[in-house]
């Protein structure tokens, strides 16, 4: 019997393909439940308006993010496995990154009149942009490190350190309880401090990384292209998801953008087996040691085969679970909540698709797709916002169905793997007689 756990585990250790899924995911749960907890904590401390302008403020922080990426964090995946240059490409994206991070941070902080007029008053404080800045910078850098990480099949690591992160969120959730909005702010500022700092312990200690603080203009003109037209396409993907808790505080109010962002940390968790399954996809098939029509089967399976129980549990589940957070979470999420498990169902083969579009480097492609998605989305999102969370609801099923089948449209015709298996099935040669 221990010889046969041995024998799975050295499997499951030799296919990185699911072995960094698996690590993704568990740091995902772990991060989760702890979030559950955290946010458990907070809702039982503060009100509903407090929570809103709290998750509006962490939204903020990640627009930000996803602006100053420059499809970077994508590049280091795609391009590192194979580079001569391992530490010069990796401190070429982290002097760019933070760059770039402190740029856009100044820009939204001298125009947030104009961005989000309810922060202005919360950000117009000298304690909050001190809390603010490091937040943005540091975030930025663990979305890299996480990165090297991945392309390093270690993802091991990436659950380590996010499992510290969540503890010590959890932890400062309880020393800074009761002290307002500052004391969330305070909590997610500090253990991403704390998680950065292990990622460059470990980068050095485990993977032979070197800090240097220089721009490899090689390394950069290897990869801008195609970072580029990532960072477009990762924008356009995610600006709606971004978007949508700042509009919702500032069209409806703050309380709605707090019965909105439970039901949504949910659906982050459940998204995670997806996303980590991606990652892992175009990590793996960068390195052509498998056919990519075969990585992309198996990662399809692997997803299906977590998600559907994962998706019943909360169906079954779910009511309680907002109701954790007090009653009105529960009346005001779960229906939108059972709209979103339903939408995140048909989504799977976009990721899987969009995955094989990275790993062919096919960003044209990719960036109008995207530009589709995102206009598609923010635009079935402003016709619904009015009705509340059960027509942003409505809005992310029609979303989901319209961008899903336009995905398998071009998978089905851009590869040619997929052509063949196709015509082999349905029009098989005859034998010769």
């Amino acid at each position: 019997m221990i010889k046969r756990l041995v024998t799975l585990y050295k499997r499951f250790q030799y296919d990185r393909l699911l072995s960094n899924s698996v690590y993704l995911m568990i740091s995902t749960l772990v991060m989760s439940l702890t979030g559950f907890v955290f946010w458990i904590v907070n809702t039982r401390i503060y009100s509903p308006s407090q929570i809103g302008l709290a998750t509006t403020f962490i939204s903020i922080t990640t627009l930000i993010i996803s602006f100053s990426m420059a499809g970077l964090n994508i590049s280091i995946v795609r391009f590192l496995p194979k580079s001569q240059n391992k530490n010069n490409l990796i401190n070429t994206v982290f002097c760019l990154i933070g760059i770039l991070t402190l740029i856009i941070t100044c820009i939204f902080l001298v125009g947030i009149h104009f961005f989000s007029q309810p922060m202005e008053s919360l950000l117009s404080s000298p304690i909050y942009v001190m809390l603010f800045i490091p937040f943005v910078l540091t975030a930025s850098l663990n979305m890299i490190t996480d990165s090297v990480f991945i392309s390093y099949g270690k993802a091991v690591y990436i659950m380590t350190i996010n499992i510290v992160m969540s503890f010590t969120k959890l932890a400062f959730a309880f020393l800074f309880a009761g002290i307002g909005v500052m004391g969330i702010i305070s909590s997610f500022s500090l253990s991403t401090i704390i998680a950065m700092l292990l990622s460059f312990v470990l980068l050095i200690k485990r993977c032979g990384y070197s800090i240097s603080l220089k721009i490899d203009k090689n390394e950069l003109e290897k990869t801008w292209k195609f970072s580029f037209g990532n960072y477009l396409s990762s924008i356009l993907s995610s600006i709606t998801s971004l978007l949508t808790p700042i509009l919702i505080t500032s069209k409806l109010s703050p309380e709605i953008t707090a019965y909105y962002y439970m039901p949504n940390m949910i659906v982050t968790l459940l998204l995670s087996v997806p996303r980590s399954t991606v990652a892992s996809l175009v990590a793996e098939g960068s390195r052509e040691e498998e056919p990519l029509f075969k990585l992309a089967l198996k990662s399809l399976m692997h997803v299906y085969a977590i998600l559907l129980p994962a998706c019943l549990a909360t169906l079954v589940l779910g009511k309680s679970v907002l109701s954790i957070f007090g009653k009105n979470y529960s009346d005001g999420g779960y229906t939108f909540l059972l709209m979103l498990l339903f939408s995140v169902l048909i989504s799977v083969p976009g990721y899987i698709i969009g995955a094989t579009l990275s790993v062919n480097k096919k960003i044209k492609l990719q960036l109008i797709l995207n530009l589709i998605s995102a206009l598609l989305s923010l635009a079935l999102n402003l016709l619904f916002l009015s009705r509340g969370l059960f027509g942003l609801g409505i809005a992310a099923i029609i979303y989901q169905i319209l961008i899903t089948a336009l995905y398998l449209v071009v998978g089905v015709t851009q590869s040619n793997v997929i052509r063949m298996k196709f015509h082999n099935m349905f029009f098989r040669p005859q034998a010769s007689i």
